[in-house]
């Protein structure tokens, strides 16, 4: 299958014009940038443009003296990816509810939705009249039926006949 790290290995292999390490690339760049706002004539600019760096990680230049820490940290490619065990997505499934259930905020919400499903689906059917359900087109709809009037069948979800009318069944044959 192709995923996101075939990807990028082409990509780095296609566009890729450096076998250095991005950060060293980023300090080399650093300098230059350095070099080319000092640059007070033409000739200076010039050669800003076009000399090349060197990085000594261990000897940077007064320039890069913060960068210390981040030039000095091996790339990820190298360290490879650790999950972190105490993120929530990392955890198993038994453990991740067990955390949430202990949250200050997820009884009322789970409650609100209980409660919730409880009045709109139980408590507002059984209240309504018995003649509303039995006249009403929609009622029946929630419930996975509905009545064909042209053939006089009621029918499941899925169009299967569940009960035929006897008085149109005569009036056609």
């Amino acid at each position: 299958m192709f995923n996101r790290s075939k990807s990028l290995l082409i990509a780095k292999r296609l566009f890729s014009t450096s076998n250095e390490n991005p950060r060293i690339t980023i300090a080399k760049n650093i300098l230059k940038l350095h070099a080319i706002r000092s640059a007070s004539s033409e000739s200076q600019l010039k050669a800003a443009l076009s000399k090349s760096y060197d990085i000594d990680v261990n000897n940077l230049p007064d320039e890069l003296k913060d960068l210390e820490e981040y030039l000095s940290v091996a790339p990820a490619t190298q360290e490879g990816f650790i999950p972190d065990t105490n993120h929530w997505h990392n955890k198993p499934f038994g453990d991740f509810v067990l955390i949430e259930a202990k949250r200050q905020h997820t009884w009322p919400f789970l409650v609100g939705g209980l409660v919730s499903i409880l009045l709109l689906g139980v408590l507002f059917p059984l209240s309504l009249p018995k003649d509303i359900k039995e006249n009403n087109y929609f009622i029946p709809l929630q419930n996975g039926t509905y009545f064909d009037e042209e053939f006089g069948i009621k029918r499941d979800a899925h169009g299967k006949v569940i009960e035929e009318s006897h008085d149109h069944h005569e009036k056609h044959h």
